[in-house]
Formats: structure tokens, sequence, C-alpha cells
């Protein structure tokens, strides 16, 4: 038995050779980018497959999968493109760059690009960003991303997001693959994202591929255009609120391209006139985004950009005068606000080969806040100043390479490293007095926290059955801050499963930590809004992410979907009770408190993507607490957080009436945030030169104790398009807020006349009208 036993291994060792050639000589590999037939541009996501499985476009638009020699056919399929259809010639492996038309897709490819997702995964169709109805017909990313279900904004109105329960920072914004910090204009009101410079937007808010880290709420992951490869084209658009200009195409024709993107406030045009008129405010803000790609063969590419944004505010008050027993002055204050972010990179993307794809990227990124709060007085004596300086600052150096190996089309493997070095300046505040007799100046130190952050992940996708797909990998982290080294194990892992006709399973885990905190005391972003790190005494923020959800996708062009989810996070941070302004960078680690949080929730979705009535109906019911047990914050109990909003509705539809217009309306509901508010006053003793003097203060029960108003409104939008000689004209108008609801936008809490506490609600947004011009050529 030992001698047959014997013999048959040695014969099946000797023919696994022999049969590994006839396994490799039965197929080969395809592989190339998938690109647009007009302008060359790559397409993410693109699904592409063959008799022998399907695989989806890397973000760069690169694909590898094997194929039955001259016997097959590459059928490709994307949003918004024809489906496209290669007979096989080769019986080798082959090089092929694949082209599609603008166009409907067919229905059959609509289904098999909706099943290759995971769970808690949206891709943004740009054509849905572009005719949203929007406040000042201004085509907003974020926006657009909060009619999915689980994503809100913070307040009516504004483009911050809040996913899940989690938090304003706890979002990854990518751009390029690059992290970026503030991501807003208008102190939230728009994002600061110009469309016309964006290719692709994704979202993850449930199960979290090991590529991304260092948020634990969501990522969004923002692709921009590379420019036309084959002819010059622009978009040139004037709105009611800023302007767009957008150009692009080849500086060398085939090779390297570039794009150039600028947008700015109306009012930074209009800026003398408004001096003119010795108006009091000015506030303007502008973005800018640049790249240039050159190919230096179908395998090597360079890829360099330039991103920059930046928002200023001034104030000066109207003169006033101070009668004083002994003399009489003139004085006047004012408010100065300045930041924004810079992003520069280098990109190098390379082919090794039919089943290996490799991208290294190295870029800079700063983003800086500085605000002056001044005082004059004029007597006839002296001149003084008084000012006080507030200062932050935040900069990124990161180097960062990711490898795409594909094994088969059921089994693929993807890794990478990352390193990044962080610069934080959390506050530098001074103080200057000065006049004709003497200066006095106050200035806190300046105190750098640096540290580097270093990732390695490894993920593995695969297919275990017709059935049965499974992503499973890890990401390994590590983050020194002075002598205190943070590491951190993150296994991810999700698993999906198609069963009767277009319904799915999926059920994910997700591990993640955070590294960066924001500290903020307003109710809208603000610049006095602090990005600090963590410490040896702040501890990174750790969350544990649970997703079970069922789908279903119908040939109809119907996709419906339930997702059920649970989020455990450690070491959230806020500002303690009584804290009112951080005063330099010596004090914000005394001022916090580090806690956990839960949140849970169940969302709903419906939508429809063909036909000329398109659209969609998501409903999320959520709850999100905090408990600090340090006990500063709520007596260490458990309360509600503030962007706990327990129900919320999003009805978005669209109406192509022909080729000429389009028309859309959407209506959202949002219970309102939570806020904490006095419950009764107390006596306390004040330190004055005279004793037994007391000021009556504020006494508070429970943190957010008080429930605001929910949030709803209607916005509706038309289009009209006309085709001219040399480009194409869009004329769009809206409506914002139809039937002008009063939306808490800000609350103030004080008491009246008879001495009861009332919160009194501000709103901003009534109903807007709107308008936008737009040649494109």
């Amino acid at each position: 038995m030992n001698r047959l036993f014997v013999a048959l291994t040695t014969t099946l060792i000797s023919l696994l050779p022999h049969i590994n050639a006839l396994s490799q000589s039965s197929r080969c590999v395809a592989s190339g980018f998938v690109r647009d037939a007009l302008s060359g541009e790559t397409l993410p996501g693109a699904v592409v497959w063959s008799s022998l499985g399907y695989v989806a476009a890397n973000s760069h638009g690169f694909y590898s999968l094997p194929v039955l020699p001259r016997k097959d056919t590459l059928t490709v399929s994307y949003v918004g493109y024809r489906q496209e259809r290669i007979v096989v010639s080769e019986s080798v492996d082959f090089r092929q760059d694949i082209i599609l038309l603008p166009g409907e897709e067919l229905e059959e490819a609509v289904v098999s690009a909706a099943t290759y997702g995971r769970a808690g995964q949206h891709v943004i169709p740009m054509n849905d960003i572009i005719s949203a109805p929007v406040v000042f017909s201004e085509p907003d990313v974020l926006k657009a991303l909060q009619s999915l279900p689980g994503v809100q904004s913070g307040m009516d109105g504004t483009a911050g997001i809040i996913v899940r329960g989690g938090g304003p920072d706890e979002n990854l914004f990518l751009l390029d693959g690059i992290p970026i910090y503030n991501v807003s204009h208008m102190l939230g009101l728009f994002s600061a994202f110009s469309p016309e410079a964006i290719k692709k937007v994704t979202l993850y808010k449930g199960s979290f591929p090991p590529r991304f880290g260092g948020r634990v709420s969501s990522v969004i992951d923002i692709r921009t255009n590379d420019g036309d490869l084959q002819a010059f084209h622009g978009t040139i658009s004037i709105g009611l609120l800023n302007s767009r200009v957008h150009f692009e195409g080849p500086l060398v024709k085939g090779k390297t391209t570039a794009s150039f993107t600028a947008r700015g406030l109306n009012t930074f045009f209009a800026a003398p006139f408004l001096e003119a008129k010795e108006t009091n405010y000015r506030y303007y803000f502008y973005d800018l985004n640049g790249k240039i790609v050159h190919r230096f063969s179908p395998k090597d590419q360079l890829v360099a950009s330039v991103y920059n944004c930046r928002d200023i505010f001034i104030h000066k008050s109207d003169e006033y005068i101070v009668e004083d027993p002994d003399r009489r002055y003139i004085a006047q204050d004012g408010t100065k606000m300045n930041w924004g972010n810079s992003l520069v990179s280098l990109s190098w993307n390379h082919v090794a080969g039919s089943k290996l794809y490799m991208s290294t990227s190295a870029a800079w990124y700063g983003y800086d806040t500085y605000s002056r709060f001044q005082e004059w007085e004029i007597t006839t004596s002296d001149n003084k100043e008084t000012f006080s300086d507030f200062r932050s600052d935040v900069s990124d150096v990161v180097i960062k390479t990711d490898l795409d190996y594909a094994l088969s089309p059921s089994h693929s493997i993807h890794g990478g490293i990352t390193g990044t070095y962080h610069r934080f300046i959390p506050t530098l505040a001074s103080g200057v007095n000065s006049s004709a007799i003497s200066v006095s100046e106050e200035t806190n130190p300046e105190i750098k926290y640096k540290g580097w952050e270093c990732a390695a992940y490894l993920e593995d996708e695969m297919t275990l059955f017709e059935w049965l797909r499974a992503d499973a990998g890890l990401r390994y982290t590590l983050m020194s801050t002075g002598k205190t080294i943070y590491p951190s194990l993150q296994p991810r892992i999700s698993v999906s499963a198609d069963f009767l006709k277009g319904f799915t399973a999926s059920l994910s885990y997700s591990r993640l930590a955070q590294y960066v905190h924001l500290l903020s005391l307003s109710q809208v972003a603000l610049p006095t809004d602090m990005w600090v790190p963590i410490t040896g005494s702040i501890k990174p923020i750790i969350a544990d992410h649970f997703c079970l959800g069922v789908g279903y996708r119908g040939n109809s062009g119907w996709e419906a979907g339930a997702e059920a989810y649970y989020k455990y996070s450690q070491n959230v941070l806020e500002y303690k009770n009584g804290v009112s302004f951080v005063s330099g960078s010596n004090d914000w680690g005394e001022m916090v408190e580090m806690g956990e949080a839960v949140s849970r929730g169940l969302e709903l979705f419906l939508k429809k993507d063909a036909g000329k009535m398109r659209g969609s109906l998501s409903y999320c019911l959520s709850k999100t607490d905090r408990r600090f047990p340090g006990g500063s914050i709520n007596n260490g109990e458990w309360f509600p957080y503030h962007y706990d909003r327990r129900h919320s509705i999003m009805l978005d539809l669209r109406y192509q009436l022909n080729k000429d217009w389009d028309f859309s309306a959407a209506w959202s509901f949002a219970s309102g945030c939570k806020i904490t508010v006095p419950t009764r006053k107390l006596l306390e003793s004040t330190v004055h030169a005279f004793a037994g003097i007391y000021q009556v203060i504020d006494g508070y029960g429970t943190k957010n104790n008080y429930t605001l108003p929910p949030s709803h409104h209607l916005d509706v939008s038309a289009n009209w398009h006309r085709k001219l000689r040399h480009g194409r004209r869009t004329l769009s108008i809206g409506i914002y807020n139809v039937y002008n609801a009063m939306n808490p936008n800000m609350v103030v809490v004080a008491y009246d006349r008879s001495n009861k506490l009332t919160a009194k609600q501000y709103t901003y947004l009534p109903i807007i009208p709107s308008f936008s011009y737009t040649y494109q050529f």
C-alpha cells in the first residue's frame, strides 16, 4: 500500500507542470484601461466580463481579466455609457484599451454592475450631482450625498455631512487619494469642490476596504478629471452667487493633457463697488484645481495636481462716540478671518505586466486659519489700538504606494503602504495693546505637535462560489507622538451572497482608528474650530462597525434595499462643561474629556434609474448616545449626541421631458438636533471689589436636554438645454424651500420679559429663487 501511494504521488508530481501548462494554455489575460470615447478619460468602476468571470476597473480605470483565446467576448458596461462588446482574437496575453461611447446602457449591464458592489458603498453619478435642486443653483457634491440613507446635514442647508451618528471630523475626504481636512465654504453652506473638476464620487459608510483608514465613520473618495486627450473644450457658468470656469485639453495630443477649474464668489469681483458704497461686510471665497497628466507609454503615466481654496471675511463696524466724564472719544472695532486648504501632489502609475498595477504618490497638504479681533479708540490726546490674533495650522506630508494584483476573475489581491508626517499647531493666540504712549504685547508660545503615522494593508477579494463573494483583509497602523506610540490592528471582512434572481444579502465587520480630532463650540463651521492630534494623554478613536443588509435589483430599473448597522466608538472627544473659548495651545488638552459613543440604525432605500421619470426614496431611523465616565460632562451618564436626528426622509424625483428640458424636485425631512438649555437660575458669588455682590447665572440639567423642531423643505429646479453651432448652453432656474419653511438654522437660548426661558430660532435660508447660465464648448 505504501509503495502504491508513493508511486501515485510521484506520478502526480511529475504531471503537475504539464497540468499547469495545459491550464494556462486554455486561457489568456486581457488587460488595459476603460476610457471615454470622446475625451479619453478613464472610467473607474466600469464592469468588464467574459465567459470566465467579471471584474471592475480600479480607481484609475485599469482592468485585468482572463479570457478564452480566440473564442471569447469582452463585454464592458458603465453607467451612462453604451455597452461595448469586443471579440477576442488573441491566443496569448494582450493589451486591450476599451473605448465607450456616452449613451444609455442595456438593462442586463445595469444588473451586473449593481451586483458588483459591497455593503454601504454608493457611487454618485455626476449627472445626479449637476441636476439636483440646491440653494443658489450651485451643484454640490456633499449635498448630493445627503440624499442617501444614513447621511444627514449638520444644520439645515449646510454642506457638511453626518454619517451614521459620527461627528463632522469622522469623515475621510480623499482628493485623488490624499486626505484633506476642510471641505466647505461660507460657514458650511457650500462644499469646497467645483463640480466640473470631478470625475467620480464614491461613498463608503458600512463595509470599509482595508486600503482606507484614518477616520471612523465614512470615506468619501473623490476622483478628479484628467483632461481631454483629443480636443480642447471647457465650461463657463455664471450664477446668482458665484461663477465657475473649466478648461481642459491636450498639451501634446494623445500624450499630455491638462485640466483647470476655478470658482469664485461673485462679490469677489464686485468688491471695489462694495467698498465704494461703504458696506461693513466683505466676504468672498475661491477654489482652484489644476492637473497635468503625461503618458510616457501605454504602461506609464505621471500625474501632477494642485488644489487651493480660501475664504476671507472682513467686518468693520460703524464708528460710535463714547461719552466719558473725563474725555470724549470715538471707538471702532473689526474682525478679519482667513482660512483655506492647499494641496500639491505627484503620482506615478505603472502597469507591471498584465495582472499587476502599481500607483505611487507623494503629496504635501496644508490647512491654516487666521482670525484677528481688533478695536480702535481715537481721543483728543491719544490713539489706541487693541487686537488679538488666533492662528491654527495643520500640515501633512504623505508618501504612499498601492498595488492591485489580479490572480483570476474570482480572486484579486490589493496591498500597500503609507507614511504620513503630521504637524499640528492647534492654537496660537496673541494680543497687542498699543498707543502713542506705550506698547504691551502678550503671546502664548507656539507649540507644535509632530508625529509619524504609518500604515500597511492587505486585502483579498474572492468569489468562493458563483453566488458567494468575500472581501477580507487587515490594516495595521501606528502613530508616534512624543514618546508615545499607538499601534492598531484593524480587521475588515465583508461577505455578500446572491440568492434567487436579483436578491442579495451582505454582512460586514470593520475596525477603524482615527488619530485626529476636531474641537468646535458652534453649530456651524467656523475658522476657530481646531484640528488637534492625539497626545500622550489623548488617545485615538477606535470604532467597531457591524452591518447587515439585503437588496433587490430588477431588470426594470428598480432597486430596493435595507441595512441595519451598529457602531461602538472609544475615545471620542468633547469640551468639558463650561468651556467657552480656547485661549491658547497650552489649554485645549485640559479642556476636553474622552468618552464612548454608540450608534445604531435602520436604513431603507428605493430607487428607479430607468425611463423618463427617475428618482429615489430613503428613510433612516437612528439613535446615537455618548458617555464620558470622567464625570465632567453630564455627570458621567449617557446622553443623546448633538447630531442625534431620530428620523430622516429624502424624496428625489427627476423627469426628462425631452432633449431640451429636464425637471427635478427634492423634499427632505429630519428630526431636530439636540442642544443644551438652562433649566433654572442660580445665584453665584462673584469676585468683586465689594463683598456681598452676586450675579445670576444659568443652571443646567442633563446634557442635550432640548430637541429642536424638525427641518423640512421642498426644492425644485428646471434646466433648459440648447445645442449651438459651437457648443451647448444651459439655463437653470430653481427655488429653494418652495413653501418657505422656517427651519432652525441657528438657535439662541435666552429669557423673555416674563423671565421665562425660550429657545429662539433663526432662519437664514427661507424661500430663495436662483438661476445660472452655463456655456459648454
